[in-house]
């Protein structure tokens, strides 16, 4: 190690990218490649009545119009996980290539296959579509409401008014120990949508063979689960198509867990329709309005604790928004839950989950997968806490984390932890002893230090979240 621990070491893809010699999906080209381009809806909510596309067929350099009317309709969920890793989970397959209704400002209502980009995009303008637009919601609480339109159909959300999946850890010692508190932090927050910005767009180049295979050249994250899900979307057998990556990716953070948006799907069944290779490469707004966010939530947190500052009691119920689709929703909801209650030592925790439908862009996975949402309200309250109790706020933490060894509400032990030492060597660096100097002169200019913790289990062995799941309450068992 060390031959290389604090050295400069020459990055092995650096040429490449420095001078441009790197491939990505958008660089990938094909003998007799088309170029696609998805038409995309203009309102949040509205049943798609007609499309009309004899004046965008009438264009020069147009090989070929794909809509609901022209595709298949088989219905299929985007997220890797849905197809690979929960086998005891029913699956919630509510996206369609294309859906009778759409659902958020972007979705899918046509796609055309052109010549070049700039016919594509033509066409897509020559596409005329009858909506009846419906009423949308787009905050959680809204959506839940008895009056909230309905995002999708009744059997989609079995739990309440667009309500498609719940995830709890029951706990009835959580109220008597409430009562034995001395101090009890109670406190909403609402914390905003996010998205990723990868510097690579969603792209995909399909490849559709003579004998019906299909190659397909995209961004996924995933490979082998997107051939699954494209084999479930086109109702033929995985085992005629084949899913890669070029030599470069341009970042995903979650993105592209599973499919990469829509693009493989487009390219696929552009191909398919012009039995020639299709390129979808989505442009930045397209990558911001159509592929998947970072769950917004809302969550209310509840932390209880003892006059010396040790904690007795946590209880949160979180609702995040999913947006227009599932997505990675109820995996989410899991993986809030079980991160919430793995930084401190409590001996009552509780929690209660919700994911719900709105007409935003679906939500998915990124960065943390669940976990920034919990960290972010248990950290306030601890902060909060720490302010009310009169206790240094780097003290009370190190006073609460949890052990090694010590229970937690995973259904697994915490085998190791180096938290202690983590949060010891932070404070050093900033020179935490500093923190209430800080501002002791006149000057408008106002600093502060501060300190939170989180933490993330391994995905390995039998530590995986997915294998856990089962011993924790989960609405969506397979019946």
């Amino acid at each position: 190690m060390t031959k290389f621990v604090g050295k400069s070491m020459k990055k092995l893809d650096g040429v490449d990218k420095v001078t441009g010699a790197g491939t990505f999906t958008s660089d990938m080209v094909a003998p007799g490649m088309l170029f696609g381009k998805i038409l995309r809806s203009p309102h949040p909510h509205a049943k798609v009545l007609k499309v009309d596309t004899h004046e965008a067929e009438k264009l020069l350099g147009v090989k070929a119009i794909i809509y609901r009317g022209n595709v298949p309709s088989n219905t299929y969920n985007s997220m890797a996980a849905m197809v690979m890793a929960v086998p005891f989970v029913k699956p919630i397959l509510d996206q369609q290539i294309f859906s009778e209704k759409v659902r958020f400002v972007g979705d899918e209502v046509a796609a055309v296959a052109a010549i070049s980009e700039k016919i594509a995009e033509a066409a897509c303008k020559l596409i005329k579509v009858d909506y009846e637009v419906l009423p949308a919601v787009f905050d959680i609480k809204g959506a839940m409401a008895p009056d909230a339109p309905e995002i999708h159909d009744p059997e989609l959300t079995p739990v309440g008014k667009n309500i498609l999946a719940e995830f709890s850890m029951p706990n009835d010692a959580v109220d008597k120990a409430f009562e034995d508190a001395d101090v009890i932090i109670e406190e909403e927050f609402n914390i905003n949508i996010v998205k990723h910005f990868q510097l690579e767009t969603q792209a995909a180049l399909a490849v559709v063979a003579p004998n019906g295979k299909v190659t397909v050249h995209s961004t996924t994250q995933s490979p082998h689960s997107a051939k699954a899900i494209l084999a479930k979307v086109f109702h033929i057998p995985a085992s005629k198509i084949r899913v890669a990556n070029p030599p470069y990716v341009g970042g995903a953070f979650g993105v592209r867990a599973g499919l990469s948006a829509k693009a493989e799907i487009m390219a696929m069944a552009l191909s398919m329709a012009v039995k020639k290779p299709v390129r979808v490469v989505y442009s930045r707004e397209e990558d911001t309005i159509a592929s998947d966010t970072r769950h917004g939530a809302v969550l209310h947190v509840k932390l209880g604790a003892r006059m010396d500052g040790k904690f007795v009691a946590l209880d949160l119920k979180g609702y995040t928004n999913t947006g227009a689709y599932a997505s990675y929703a109820a995996e989410v909801q899991g993986v809030l839950g079980g991160m919430m209650g793995t930084e401190y030592k409590i001996p009552a925790v509780r929690y209660y989950g919700h994911a719900v439908y709105t007409n935003c862009t679906h939500a998915g996975a990124m960065r943390g997968f669940g976990a920034p949402q919990a960290n972010f309200a248990t950290e306030r309250v601890v902060d909060m806490m720490a302010e009310k109790l009169g206790i240094d706020a780097k003290e009370l933490r190190e006073k609460n984390i949890i052990k090694a060894g010590e229970s937690w509400p995973l259904p697994y032990p915490c085998s190791s932890s180096e938290l202690g030492e983590c949060i010891k060597r932070a404070a050093e660096s900033i020179g935490w002893e500093r923190r209430g100097n800080l501002n002791s002169d006149s000057s408008h200019i106002k600093r502060g230090l501060g300190m939170a913790i989180g933490t993330y289990v391994s995905n390995a062995g039998p530590t995986s979240l997915t294998m856990t799941m089962p011993m924790w309450r989960y609405n969506l068992m397979v019946p």
